[in-house]
């Protein structure tokens, strides 16, 4: 019974710690200040370019060195985070079939329970990922290419 015991107690342990290296941290601030956050949704003016939406972040600073966007889960979506300038940041949502494989995420919907204005940035700080949730971001209306 003893070596039984002491081998549910070494597994549990090492569950316990397994767990906590490698848990993701969801952060309630930014550790740098958003000037603002907008999406606006676009249609392309050809069948075969689709539609989407743009996400747009601007910080009022340049980026840290230490800290890296790298995606957004944005209305049951996810993708990369682009740089545009300094201080610019930009995500783009396609809806053409084409691209909707690379951007849908389950991940978006189950974890984040987001509404339709609000988006999670993940990004590393120190190569350690966190999460941050961006309430109220503005829509601009939408963009309609010819």
């Amino acid at each position: 019974m003893k070596k039984y015991t002491k081998h549910f107690l070494i597994l549990t342990l090492f569950n316990l710690l397994t767990f906590c290296a490698t848990k993701e941290s969801s952060k309630a601030t930014f550790p740098q200040e958003i000037t603002s956050m907008s999406f606006e949704k676009w249609t392309g003016g050809r069948r075969e370019t689709g539609s989407g939406t743009k996400v747009s972040i601007e910080f009022k600073k340049p980026l840290l060195k230490n800290i890296h966007l790298q995606k957004i889960y944005f209305q049951n979506q996810e993708t990369e985070i682009v740089q545009e300038n300094e201080t610019k940041y930009s995500a783009n949502f396609h809806s053409n079939a084409l691209y909707r494989e690379q951007h849908s995420s389950d991940a978006a919907s189950k974890n984040f329970n987001l509404k339709d204005n609000e988006a999670v940035i993940e990004y590393q700080n120190h190569n350690k990922t966190f999460f941050y949730k961006c309430s109220n971001i503005k829509e601009i209306p939408m963009i309609m290419y010819e």
